[in-house]
């Protein structure tokens, strides 16, 4: 689960690229516009690895909605994940004939244009996708890129099937991810209250001289929680309790930073037991697992989840701020024993 353990799959052409997209992303993006930022650019040499990968919905109608204000931050955010060039999918199922021929999508393009040259990113190529044919709206050439387009199947590319191969999943649609982080329902996570409550009041009970200590034993507990089978009602509430504490919720965050997945999937199954402000620790350590792992969509979704939670949450702000703002996490330092109080 750390940085140096994400999945490299190889893409050779545009359609690869194309097929990609909801591996990228955890769910095929329908009406989207996306952009998937390099290291490097068309004239670097060797294979250039993705740095950042971002969409946004499209309108109803284009280039409406698009504009400098719209696409400004976007060449932010790819500048801030080290991204020198980009290359920029449109998906949509809307086109009727050569996209060429249709003004809102090359006005797109050129906007997109104007903006990446602001953030001094190049536009390697755009393309339009719909769900059985690709174009490029910079080539104009017959035998490269026919009017009727170039056929594809989605899910038949060497890429996807390396995705799927590295374990990548890719939900139906975004609504199909957010409901990935459910969890239980209200009625369900209202009946640990109770034992949450008793957990609460055993901790205000620790004299202040014996903190540390206390600390030191849910530390224990919560390390061993991730070797044991899934916690009882019981014991899930008083891990609960013990991770509003800082102290020891870093510990278990220093744990998974150093690629302790089974604590990140044991976090997965807790947030969802879970009642708020209890279920944003867990969410956090959740979030913070798929971020380092390159699923920075999902984390984004975490760290918001766990702000509604809590808001003002601090941890879970550092995981927005991360994920939304394109930080490469193979670039940010993996934490380290002593860096938290």
């Amino acid at each position: 689960m750390t940085s140096c353990d994400l999945p490299r799959i190889r893409i050779s052409d545009p359609a690869e690229l194309i097929d990609a997209l909801p591996y990228l992303l955890s769910f095929h993006p329908h009406e989207s516009l996306v952009l998937i930022g390099f290291a490097g650019t068309a004239v670097s040499a060797g294979p250039q690895q993705v740095q950042v990968t971002v969409r946004l919905d499209l309108p109803a109608r284009l280039p409406d909605g698009f504009d400098d204000e719209a696409l400004a931050p976007l060449g932010e955010v790819l500048q801030r994940g080290g991204c020198r060039s980009v290359a920029a999918v449109l998906v949509t199922d809307s086109v009727a004939g050569d996209p060429r021929a249709a003004g809102g999508l090359l006005a797109c393009r050129d906007l997109l244009a104007v903006a990446m040259a602001a953030a001094d990113i190049e536009v390697l190529d755009v393309l339009v996708a719909t769900d059985r044919r690709w174009w490029s709206l910079c080539c104009e050439q017959p035998d490269c890129c026919p009017g009727e387009g170039n056929q594809r199947l989605p899910g038949s590319s060497v890429a996807a099937a390396q995705a799927i191969f590295a374990g990548l999943v890719a939900l139906p649609d975004r609504e199909a991810l957010v409901a990935s982080l459910a969890g239980h329902g209200a009625e369900q996570r209202s009946a640990l209250l109770p034992l949450l409550d008793e957990a609460e009041r055993r901790r205000a009970a620790v004299p202040p001289d014996r903190l540390a200590e206390w600390r030191r034993a849910q530390i224990a507990g919560l390390l061993a929680a991730v070797e044991r089978a899934p916690a009882g009602p019981e014991q899930l509430a008083g891990h609960a309790v013990a991770l509003t504490d800082p102290a020891v919720r870093d510990a278990l965050w220093l744990a998974i930073d150093s690629g302790c997945t089974e604590a990140a999937l044991l976090m997965g199954e807790w947030h969802a037991r879970l009642p708020a402000p209890y279920d944003a620790a867990p969410l956090f350590l959740y979030g913070w697992s798929l971020w380092r792992a390159g699923n920075a969509t999902l984390a984004a979704m975490a760290a918001d989840r766990a702000l509604r939670s809590q808001p003002g949450y601090s941890a879970a702000e550092l995981l927005a701020t991360a994920a939304q703002r394109g930080l490469d996490p193979r670039t940010v330092p993996v934490l380290i024993r002593g860096r938290f109080g």
